[in-house]
C-alpha cells in the first residue's frame, strides 16, 4: 500500500480475515496433504470433488487447474474445432474470451440487458451463423442470466449451453442452481471468489457421466483411465494442497453467501435505487460483487477513495472494444457501452461489518449531493 492507500477506511477486500477465520483448519489441511506424500490427482481431488457435487446437489464435479481451463476444457469436450463460434457477453472478465479464443473457436459477444447488465437472451436469435456451435451465458455478479430463455433458445436452433460459473457459485434461476442448465457448467476458485483457494482452481459440474469421464482425460494430456491417451488433452490438474483447502472452506460457503445477501440487503435499503441494477423475483443473488451505476464514474470513484472507500471497476471495457476483437461496431452495444463507463462495484464480502456499510452508505450519498452530476 502507497501513503496514499494508508488512509482508506474501508478496503476492497480482506483476505486476511478470511484466512484468520479459518486458519487452524487450512493448515492442518495443507500440512496434512505435505505429510501424505501425494501431491497430484490424490485423496483430497476425490474427496473435494464429491463435497462439492453433495454441496451443489446435482451433477459430478470434476477438478481442473483453473477457471479459464474449467471453460477451455468444456468446449473441448463439446467438440469445438477452429473456427466455431461461440455466442456470450460483451459484459465479462476477459478469461471467458480467452477461453473461446484457446481452442480456436471465434467469441461473438452480443450486447447486454441494461437493467441487469447480464447477457441479454433475446438478442441471441441476431447473432446466429451457419458456424454457431454454443452459448456461453455468465453468471457475472454473483446472479443468474435468464436461463430460461437461453435455453429454450439455444434447443430451438441445435446448439449446447456452457455456463460460466466463475462469479456465482450457489446462485439459482427459477430455483435452480446455476451450472445445471447447460451440458456442462464451469467453476472458477480463484482467491477472490466466493468460494476461494490459496491459488489457482477450477472444476466443470457435469450432468452426464461420459461428458464426465471426457473430461477427466483432457485435463490430464488426454489419458483416459485404462486406455491409455485416446486424444489431446492438457495438463490442467487441481492440485492435492488447493483440494484440502477448498474442502477447509467449503462447509462456511452457505454462511458467507447469508452474509453477503445481508449486506447486499443494507445496501438496497440505504443506497438511492436510481444507481441499483434491477432484481428479479426469480433469482438467488449470491453477490460476489456490488455494483452500482454512476454517471462521472471515475471522478465519483476519486472522491469515495478521499472518504475512505476503496472501490473496484467491474469491467472499464466491454469485450467488443478489446485489441483482440479486431473491429466491431461500437453501436452495436449501446448497454456495455453505458455500463463499462458507470458501473463502479463497492466492498462486499462476508467480513464486511454493518458499520462499514453504513459508513459506504453514507460516503455515496454524500459524494453524490457533492458531485456537479447529471441526472440518474
Amino acid at each position: 500500500m502507497n501513503s496514499k492507500d494508508s488512509r482508506l477506511i474501508v478496503p476492497f477486500s480482506n483476505f486476511a480475515a478470511a484466512h484468520a477465520e479459518n486458519q487452524d483448519k487450512v493448515e492442518s489441511a495443507v500440512l496434512r496433504v505435505m505429510n501424505s506424500g501425494r501431491y497430484i490427482m490424490g485423496r483430497e481431488l476425490d474427496a473435494f470433488e464429491e463435497e462439492l457435487a453433495d454441496w451443489l446437489g446435482v451433477g459430478t464435479i470434476v477438478g481442473v487447474g483453473n477457471g479459464t481451463d474449467a471453460l477451455a476444457i468444456s468446449f473441448l469436450a463439446m467438440g469445438v474445432k477452429p473456427g466455431d463460434e461461440i455466442i456470450t457477453t460483451d459484459m465479462t472478465a476477459l478469461p471467458t474470451i480467452a477461453a473461446i479464443q484457446q481452442v480456436g473457436a471465434v467469441p461473438i459477444p452480443i450486447d447486454i440487458n441494461a437493467a441487469t447488465g447480464l447477457l441479454d437472451a433475446n438478442g441471441i436469435e441476431n447473432a446466429l451463423t451457419s458456424r454457431t456451435r454454443g452459448i456461453v451465458p455468465v453468471h457475472l455478479y454473483g446472479r443468474s442470466c435468464d436461463m430460461t430463455t437461453v435455453v429454450k433458445t439455444a434447443s430451438e436452433h441445435g446448439l449446447w449451453v456452457v455456463e460460466d460459473c466463475a462469479q456465482a457459485i450457489g446462485a439459482r434461476h427459477s430455483g435452480r442452481v446455476v451450472g445445471t442448465f447447460g451440458v456442462l457448467g464451469a467453476f472458477s476458485f480463484y482467491p477472490t471468489k466466493n468460494l476461494g483457494a490459496y491459488g489457482d482452481a477450477g472444476a466443470v459440474l457435469c450432468q452426464d457421466e461420459g461428458l464426465a469421464e471426457r473430461i477427466r482425460a483432457l485435463r490430464n494430456y488426454g489419458q483416459a483411465r485404462h486406455k491409455g491417451q485416446t486424444e489431446r488433452g492438457v495438463n490442467s490438474r487441481l492440485d492435492e494442497i488447493q483440494a484440502a483447502v477448498l474442502r477447509a472452506k467449503l462447509p462456511h460457503l452457505q454462511g458467507w453467501l447469508t452474509r453477503r445477501r445481508v449486506l447486499a440487503g443494507r445496501y438496497r435499503e440505504g443506497l438511492p435505487s436510481a444507481i441499483l441494477p434491477a432484481r428479479h423475483t426469480n433469482e438467488e443473488h449470491v453477490y460476489h460483487l456490488f455494483p452500482v451505476l454512476v454517471p462521472n464514474r471515475n471522478r465519483f470513484r476519486d472522491h469515495l477513495r478521499n472518504t475512505g472507500v476503496e472501490t473496484m471497476i467491474h469491467y472499464p471495457s466491454p469485450v467488443h472494444r478489446q485489441a483482440v476483437m479486431g473491429k466491431l461496431a461500437d453501436d452495436g452495444f449501446p448497454a456495455a457501452n453505458r455500463w463499462s463507463a458507470e458501473v463502479l462495484s463497492l466492498p462486499l464480502h462476508p467480513f464486511l461489518s454493518d458499520e462499514s456499510v453504513d459508513f459506504i452508505i453514507e460516503s455515496v450519498i454524500s459524494v453524490m449531493e457533492a458531485m456537479p452530476c447529471p441526472p440518474l
